[in-house]
């Protein structure tokens, strides 16, 4: 009887272990994907703001924690357990070494503009003031600038943040900091911009000043900014956080399955990258080879390394959500004497840096401000997939 015990334990053992599917699969090694079969263009995402914040504060929030939603393991990895070339993610430190000069230049394309500079249209939303601007080329670039109080932090961040995303395997613009004096700036006649009320009304030089006039000038009068220059192909929106773009053939893995957007909290904590969202990512219609298809972008990395906490006063960013539900209900029940941790930390004598720092770091609590959803389905899997990136960095 009891070898009759022992028999059904190793059965069910042997059951238990066909049926797991294991981190590694015994199958061809796949380190590319085909998801760039022409397509007929698809429609372009509104960001319909208002909504959007509405979901992640309260009405998706609350459904998928009551959801109660098992685990699932990311659905685009090879038998390796890592992620194949697609047209989200092209592996670049990770599969080989990057000079300096590789990761200095990144997605470099045409480099900064070069003046004068024409102001084509106004700036659309951000805190940061700018402009979308041609240079004496004709290559089209949006150009933001520092504010007075934080001289240096946003055009310096942006590009630095952007160089490691790419460097990482992230399809990111060609960010870059320039410089110009006021007087190689023009208007386009007929130029506009789009007010607080989203009305368009026609820019002025009087709006150009204005700009200038807020940004800080460097000891010789010239202005530092940060130019993105456009990307190649028609804008489709966004990348939605959950589920597919229904109209594109090529995206057949729901987005908060991918291992890159998944494992992108890693990169997030590590950088302090708290402003991701929607409108921080953008699908891309473009043409290669006589095929169109849809490419995939991050986008505006201007917030990260303590800046959104420096620009904005919020000092929790890191560690709470915009509205954090958990955090507000232990401040209530503690009658407020409770030591939140984000209090603890310092900010740096720099202007252009912030209160950035490791001593009250937590990887595992941080908390990226607007909930992003694929960041709750990372699992240890996606994590230390992530963190193996992060140490191929000297």
């Amino acid at each position: 009887m009891k070898d009759l015990r022992w028999l059904g334990l190793f059965v069910c053992l042997g059951l238990s272990a066909c049926a797991a599917p294991g981190q590694f699969q015994d199958r061809p090694v796949v380190w590319a994907v085909a998801d760039d079969a022409d397509i007929a263009k698809p429609q372009e995402n509104d960001f319909p703001r208002i909504r959007y914040f509405a979901d992640i504060i309260l009405f998706r929030r609350v459904p998928r924690a009551l959801e109660l939603r098992s685990a699932e393991p990311a659905r685009n990895v090879n038998a390796l357990d890592e992620v194949p070339d697609s047209t989200w993610f092209v592996n670049r430190i990770g599969l080989r070494p990057l000079t300096p000069a590789q990761a200095v230049a990144g997605p470099n394309r045409h480099g900064p503009p070069q003046p004068p500079l024409t102001v084509v249209r106004g700036k659309i939303g951000g805190a940061n003031p700018g402009f979308f601007a041609k240079d004496v080329r004709g290559h089209t670039y949006l150009v933001k600038f520092d504010t007075k109080d934080n001289p240096e932090m946003q055009t310096a961040t942006g590009v630095i943040v952007n160089r490691i995303f790419w460097a990482l395997g992230y399809n990111v613009p060609s960010d870059h900091v320039f410089y110009f004096h006021g007087d190689q700036v023009r208007l386009k006649p007929g130029a506009k911009f789009v007010d607080e009320l989203q009305r368009k009304q026609l820019m002025t030089k009087a709006h150009v000043a204005e700009i200038l006039t807020a940004s800080p000038r460097q000891s010789d009068g010239r202005f530092r900014a940060f130019a993105s220059e456009f990307l190649e192909g028609a804008p489709l929106g966004g990348v939605l956080p959950e589920g597919l773009r229904e109209d594109d053939a090529n995206d057949i893995i729901p987005h908060q399955h991918r291992r890159e957007l998944r494992g992108l909290r890693v990169f997030s904590a590590w950088l302090g990258h708290t402003d991701m969202k929607e409108d921080n990512t953008l699908d891309m219609y473009v043409e290669q080879d006589g095929r169109h298809f849809v490419r995939h972008y991050l986008i505006d990395f201007g917030e990260a390394l303590g800046a959104h906490q420096a620009e904005k006063a919020r000092y929790e960013d890191g560690w709470e959500y915009i509205i954090d539900w958990q955090m507000m209900a232990a401040a209530y029940l503690s009658f407020g004497l409770w030591q939140r941790p984000w209090e603890k930390q310092k900010e740096t004598p720099w202007l252009s840096i912030g209160a950035f720092g490791a001593e009250h770091f937590d990887p595992a609590l941080w908390r990226e401000a607007y909930p992003y959803w694929p960041f709750f389905e990372m699992d240890p899997a996606d994590a230390f997939w992530a963190a193996k990136l992060v140490m191929r960095f000297d």
